[in-house]
């Protein structure tokens, strides 16, 4: 499907985690990701706010907490 938007397998990653949490703090999804990436908590956030930017994330405040959630359904989504 060309609509489709082309992920890397980090991005799928932070998408499969927040598919099954619903929504999450970078620094949750951080902990949950550095079992499969040795990241900085920095680059982690990066690459949250660069999906923001990609429309694959939406951030939103939650109690004074940015949460980051998924703009895209599971189904719609292929890992590369």
């Amino acid at each position: 499907d060309p609509n489709l938007p082309e992920l890397t397998k980090a991005e799928f990653d932070i998408l499969r985690l927040l598919w099954k949490s619903g929504r999450l703090t970078v620094r949750e999804l951080h902990d949950q990701l550095t079992q499969n990436y040795k990241w900085a908590y920095s680059t982690t956030k990066t690459m949250m706010d660069r999906m923001v930017k990609k429309a694959l994330l939406k951030r939103e405040s939650f109690h004074g907490v940015f949460v980051y959630r998924p703009l895209l359904s599971r189904p719609t989504c292929k890992g590369t």
